[in-house]
């Protein structure tokens, strides 16, 4: 079997694994036992339970999430351990090597943890993810041929930016020029989707199921 390399996405999730203690480690383990199914933005409070950063977390999640997958397709799990915490790649000192091979090796065989890290490969496995959006707004005159006089009129238009993570880990940038018209459009179908997701809680609640937001409350 070809030997195991860490992907670079996950490179500095695995090198902040090695450095948490036990005790947040363990904490970790228990607070992802505990969630109720209506505890949906699990993140929220995980820095407080768990002296874990919820970036940290969400990073690490995803880096193990990665490695479930590769459990499951038969790799044994002590190749996985063994491979992955010898990796040249990660920046470590040989304590935080044996250090980061404890901790996998407890965290991968949670329930708990393993169910929360394939929940978050279900989230993320699209081309594109969301990152953040912001709008701009501006006049631009309507002048006469002599620009000699003030401006006639104005048009206002509206800039949207969407920013996502590509396969590739790369932030892109996305520019679209609204008008009026599609603010409206737009507003619409955000408050159609927000509709749509109490109504989807609260089907999850009735069967008592958990829904996992892992980029909500960070």
């Amino acid at each position: 079997m070809p030997t195991l390399r860490v992907p670079n996405a996950h490179r500095a999730a695995l090198q902040d694994l090695a450095r948490l203690s036990d005790s947040q480690v363990e904490a970790l383990i228990e607070y992802f036992a505990s969630i109720s199914p209506a505890q949906s933005k699990i993140l929220e409070d995980i820095q407080s339970k768990c002296g874990v950063s919820p970036d940290v977390a969400r990073s690490l999640i995803a880096a193990l999430g990665g490695l479930v997958d590769l459990k499951s397709n038969s790799i044994w799990f002590d190749t996985i351990v063994e491979q992955v915490s010898l990796d040249s790649s990660l920046d470590l000192a040989e304590d935080e090597r044996a250090q980061l091979r404890r901790h996998l090796a407890n965290l991968m065989v949670s329930p708990a943890i393993t169910r929360v890290a394939k929940a978050m490969v279900l989230q993320v496995e699209h081309a594109n993810i969301f990152r953040d959006a912001r709008m701009f707004s501006d006049f631009r005159p309507v002048l006469e041929e002599t620009f000699t006089s003030d401006p006639h009129a104005v048009v206002l238009s509206h800039t949207l930016k969407i920013e996502y993570i590509d396969q590739n880990e790369r932030i892109n940038r996305l520019f679209v020029v609204l008008d009026n018209e599609d603010l409206h459009r737009l507003h619409e179908v955000v408050e159609r989707e927000l509709e749509k997701l109490e109504s989807l809680d609260g089907f999850a609640e009735r069967l008592n199921l958990s829904r996992f937001d892992f980029w909500g409350g960070s």
